[in-house]
């Protein structure tokens, strides 16, 4: 999976700091769809639309 930065306010960390996301390897998700003749395809769909959780940079929990 690739990471996208934002930011975000950390609970363990009491401070804004620079964190980062999740997001859904594509490549991946074509051969599946591919391969499945289509039906992974709602997955994915579902996958690029739900965020993932944003994590801290620093500490590695959850954030807001």
């Amino acid at each position: 999976m690739s990471q996208r930065r934002v930011t975000i306010y950390c609970r363990n960390c009491r401070h804004s700091t620079l964190g980062y996301q999740e997001r859904p390897n594509h490549v991946l998700h074509l051969i599946a769809t591919l391969f499945l003749c289509g039906a992974w395809l709602p997955v994915w769909l579902l996958l690029c639309c739900l965020p993932g959780p944003k994590k801290c940079g620093r500490c590695g929990m959850a954030g807001r």
